[in-house]
């Protein structure tokens, strides 16, 4: 891990590429930044990256994370995880958006294992310059928002949105939201709108929406994880997931997490 490391942070390394293998379960990566541009992509299981300064990052296979050299984050690895990870110095990749996740095409597969078919690139060659540029541009042009979960500036809604994503279960009405930040309902619903930049019923929608996919890469019931998430019985969860996501939540177990 430490070679690696010293790889990764080596100006005599341009791109650096490294596949890692977890155990089934729930593993948490300590907080921490690299000086290159990292590029995660799982091919099973799902992934969260929590940026500090902006917000919650979701994706499983058939999507990847972007995030920008010295940003500081941490990740939360959730079922059998097989992660590709792309190491790429500022100086052959475009500035793109501090972190997001975006769509895996044909084309960006094909590039990303061209990349990692060596170790280590340390020459800026016209083949390592024409990957890097094709790569951040396919990337830019498959970006997905809505698997990211915004944070709100506010220290008092920050607490209870927080709250909120740990005990979902248990979340109160919005009208108790409301009188916890001494405000009408309709006060709220402004307020979290311009703090978070979406409704409070769409951000709710995506943030049960991202604990289910992280339950789903667990081997929870699916009827536990319609407990958790809130929903009183299995058949509203199914019907919740299914008009969001376009499947069941069996469907995505069966579908979405394994390795492709």
């Amino acid at each position: 891990m430490k070679d690696l490391e010293k790889q990764i942070d080596s100006k005599q390394n341009l791109v650096v590429s490294s596949r890692k293998n977890y155990r089934a379960g729930r593993i948490i990566i300590d907080e921490h930044a690299h000086k290159k541009h990292q590029i995660i992509i799982p091919r099973s299981g799902s992934i969260q990256v929590i940026a500090s300064d902006h917000g919650t990052y979701m994706a499983t296979s058939g999507q990847g994370f972007f995030i920008k050299a010295h940003q500081n984050h941490h990740a939360i690895y959730s079922g059998v995880i097989s992660v590709d990870n792309l190491y790429l110095s500022p100086q052959v990749c475009d500035l793109l958006p501090d972190t997001f996740v975006f769509e895996i095409t044909s084309l960006l597969s094909a590039l990303a294992e061209r990349l990692c078919k060596k170790l280590h690139w340390d020459k800026l060659t016209k083949e390592l310059s024409s990957l890097c540029y094709l790569l951040c541009e396919e990337i830019k042009n498959h970006h997905q928002p809505a698997s990211f979960l915004p944070r709100p500036n506010n220290t008092q809604l920050l607490a209870i949105t927080t709250s909120i994503e740990n005990n979902v279960q248990y979340m109160s009405s919005i009208k108790d939201i409301a009188k916890k930040l001494n405000m009408s309902e309709r006060h709220f619903r402004r307020f979290f709108q311009a703090e978070c930049k979406m409704s409070f019923s769409a951000w709710l929608t995506r943030l049960k929406i991202m604990l289910a996919k992280e339950m789903l890469a667990g081997t929870l019931p699916i009827s536990e994880i319609a407990l958790e998430l809130g929903f009183e019985e299995f058949g509203s969860f199914s019907r919740f997931f299914k008009k969001n996501i376009g499947v069941t939540p069996a469907q995505w177990r069966n579908n979405y997490l394994r390795e492709v």
